[in-house]
C-alpha cells in the first residue's frame, strides 16, 4: 500500500459513523425531555399532550438508553482503531469535543436568554402575563 491510501483508509476509518445511533439518542432523549415535562408540568399542559401519559413511565429507562448508546458512540473509534486508543493526546481529544459541544451549549444558552428576554418584554410592555396562561391552561 501507498501512503496516500494508507491516510485515505484512516481517514475513511475516520469517518464512520452510524447514523441510526444518533437517531435511537436522538428519541430517547426527546423521550426523557417529555417525561421531566409530565412529571413537573403535567396538570398545567394542554390535553393533547397528554395522551402518551402511560408510556411516561418508562423516561428513566430512556435515560439508561440515551447513556449506553452515547458512551458506545463515544468508544467506536477506539474499537476500530488498530493500536485500540484514539491517536492524539487527551488534549486534542477534549478539542475535537469542546468544538462538536460548546457551540451547541452557547446556542441554547442564546436562545433561552432571547426568549426569557421576549417573555420579559411582552409582560412589561402588554398585557400579556404568563400567570393568565397557566391558569386558562390549568382549567382546560
Amino acid at each position: 500500500m501507498t501512503e496516500n491510501s494508507i491516510q485515505a483508509k484512516i481517514s475513511d476509518e475516520r469517518k464512520f459513523h452510524l447514523h441510526f445511533l444518533d437517531g435511537m439518542r436522538g428519541i430517547a432523549a426527546f423521550y426523557v425531555l417529555l417525561t421531566h415535562l409530565w412529571l413537573y408540568q403535567g396538570e398545567n399542559l394542554p390535553q393533547w399532550i397528554t395522551i402518551p401519559t402511560k408510556f411516561v413511565r418508562y423516561g428513566s429507562f430512556c435515560v439508561v438508553v440515551f447513556i449506553v448508546l452515547s458512551g458506545y458512540c463515544l468508544m467506536l473509534p477506539v474499537a476500530r482503531s488498530q493500536a485500540g486508543y484514539i491517536p492524539g493526546t487527551l488534549l486534542d481529544y477534549l478539542k475535537r469535543r469542546a468544538r462538536r459541544i460548546i457551540p451547541a451549549y452557547y446556542a441554547v444558552i442564546l436562545f433561552c436568554c432571547l426568549l426569557s428576554l421576549g417573555v420579559l418584554a411582552l409582560e412589561r410592555f402588554t398585557t400579556f402575563q404568563w400567570q393568565t396562561i397557566l391558569i386558562n391552561v390549568k382549567h382546560h
